[in-house]
């Protein structure tokens, strides 16, 4: 076929093939394989990423230190457990009425703190927002022992606590207290057995609204006194503490004229005439005087549960 083209046709179609064979080449654009790699594994990565992400459990909060619960470093330290009420085992349990006279008890006994000797330092606790800042909870005490664990745990000499007793109305309160053991002039500690009971027991209406002022006028009487108690007590045992044993005497004896209120038929009574026999005991050595003491706290033990067995 080639052969009935003249040349000039045949190189017409020669140029005509080359032509196109330069069209089709231009038209098709070079394009560089590595940076589509590159990318396509770009984009893997990016969503192998997102996909761990969503699937990964978030990462645990980092918590906030707890502090420390603190402890009490006054000279003297009075801890005041929660007043609750008493449950049908017998151990306390929380009641919104025992908690108004825990509040009520403590305010008594600071405003009592203030006529102490400014050279000493008596610290007071009470649960609320400045022990919780403490990381501190006094919390429920059934019992002696428990007030001794909660003395151990807070450093505190002196611990408060009760509950309110009975299903009638009024309530009654009897307020317990415990003393740490304190060390005597040859080392020894004493082994005050308690519970020790602060005055006889006080009838609480329920529910006790501490606003109304007729009922804290026939109450304030009865709290007062076990406040004053308590003050002078914690004279006497701060003078003890520190070695002064004649002050801690005196301050006792000052206390039985200052609290003739507090009758012998009270339950409580029987531990001023033991630190009067002590402190008698280890000042002069003089065993008939302090047997005099002594003999008085099985007098006011003997008072006590007679008056109890008329109620």
């Amino acid at each position: 076929m080639a052969g009935d083209l003249s040349d000039e046709q045949l190189f017409e179609q020669l140029d005509s093939l080359n032509i196109n064979h330069n069209y089709n080449r231009a038209n098709i654009i070079p394009v560089p394989t590595l940076p589509l790699v590159i990318v396509a594994l770009s984009m893997l990565g990016l969503l192998g990423f997102i996909s761990y992400r969503l699937a990964a459990p978030p990462p645990t909060p980092t918590s906030t230190p707890v502090p420390t619960p603190s402890q009490m470093n006054g000279d003297f330290n009075i801890a005041i457990a929660e007043i609750g009420r008493q449950g049908p085992d017998g151990s306390p349990v929380a009641s919104p009425d025992g908690q108004q006279l825990g509040r009520w008890i403590f305010s008594e006994l600071q405003n009592e703190i203030k006529a102490l000797p400014q050279q000493f330092e008596v610290q007071v606790w009470y649960d609320g927002p400045e022990l919780a800042a403490k990381n501190v909870k006094l919390g429920l005490v059934a019992d002696d022992k428990a007030a001794a664990e909660l003395a151990r745990r807070v450093k505190a000499n002196l611990v408060i606590y009760g509950a309110l007793e009975g299903g009638q109305n009024p309530a009654s309160f009897v307020p317990k207290f415990y003393i740490k053991p304190l060390q005597g002039e040859a080392g020894e500690m004493d082994e005050l057995k308690g519970p020790f009971q602060l005055g006889a027991p006080i009838p609480i209406p329920i529910p006790l609204d501490t606003s109304d002022p007729v009922l804290i006028a026939s109450l304030k009487p009865e709290i007062s006194l076990r406040a004053r108690a308590l003050r002078w007590f914690t004279m006497g045992f701060i003078w003890d503490l520190a070695g002064q044993t004649h002050k801690a005497l005196e301050t006792f004896q000052q206390a039985e004229q200052a609290l003739q209120d507090w009758g012998e038929k009270n339950q409580g009574k029987e531990i001023l005439y033991y630190f009067i026999g002590r402190e008698t005991l280890f000042l002069s050595r003089d065993e008939s005087q302090a047997q005099k003491a002594f003999d008085s706290v099985e007098t006011a033990r003997t008072a006590a549960a007679s008056s109890l067995k008329k109620r």
